[in-house]
């Protein structure tokens, strides 16, 4: 990502941005099969880019949901195994209880 920023003076906070503002309807454009023009190899470069820059976007996404899926699991995972010891340990202390008597 950093390369990619380089190679496009951006820092690499403004990839989405631009990707979502500028870069959009381009992509749309270059995509487009009625074109009557032939594609140079700069076209292509540059659609390269575009594409490159939205999988990217799109990766970023994917890890942001993946971390918060996880840390919600974690959550749950251990509100359920306090939940466990505080049963365990109530009937145990039931049983300890009985006992004793």
């Amino acid at each position: 990502m950093v390369v990619l920023a380089h190679m496009c003076h951006m820092n690499p906070t403004a990839l989405g941005t631009l990707m979502d503002n500028e870069f959009q309807d381009q992509v749309k454009d270059d995509l487009n099969i009625s074109s009557s023009e032939p594609a140079t190899k700069s076209d292509l470069r540059n659609l390269a880019l575009r594409l490159e820059l939205r999988i990217v976007k799109s990766e970023s996404k994917l890890i942001d949901q993946m971390n918060t899926t996880a840390w919600k699991f974690v959550g749950i995972t251990a509100m359920v195994m306090v939940a466990i010891l505080g049963a365990t340990g109530t009937i145990l202390g039931v049983f300890l209880n009985s006992i004793l008597k």
